[in-house]
């Protein structure tokens, strides 16, 4: 039989509270990249939905759910990918 302490509760809350917050954070971020993008602000579009990007990958890990780490895995690539192109002009 498993028991479960109080530090333990305590480290769950607060490990799904980071995640959470990470995870509004980041689509908060996604939706500025968004208009950004929309404006045709460029590089800064990029960077900014790399970062939201970035939260949503850390997100998807911690919740194991690898449809979003497949998804975002590849958002990153492509964006990252963005940001080198960009550097080499």
């Amino acid at each position: 039989m498993t028991s479960v302490t109080l530090q333990d509760t305590v480290e769950s809350v607060v490990t799904k509270d980071v995640v959470w917050r990470i995870k509004w954070a980041s689509t908060l971020v996604l939706i500025i990249g968004m208009m950004l993008t929309s404006q045709n602000i460029y590089p800064w579009n990029i960077f900014v939905h790399t970062v939201g990007i970035a939260g949503w990958l850390y997100v998807s890990i911690c919740w194991n759910d690898r449809a979003l780490i497949v998804v975002n895995s590849v958002a990153l690539s492509i964006f990252v990918g963005g940001i080198i192109n960009y550097a080499q002009q």
